[in-house]
């Protein structure tokens, strides 16, 4: 993990963290969620990426 991230979250056994270092043009930092299952950190353009997908993969029909 970078030391300059924030964590703003842990859910399953993984945490999610923003990058300060990597922002869309409005700004959005570049969020992660990284678990001990995943080859490394799966990475999302913001946080709101993040959330959508996360939503999708838990109430997807």
């Amino acid at each position: 993990m970078c030391p300059d991230t924030l964590l703003i979250g842990c859910w399953d056994d993984g945490v999610a963290l923003l990058n300060p270092h990597i922002r869309t043009a409005g700004g959005e930092w570049e969020a992660w969620y990284l678990a001990p299952w995943l080859p490394g950190a799966k990475r999302y353009r913001s946080f709101w990426d993040l959330a959508m997908n996360e939503l999708r993969l838990r109430y997807a029909g």
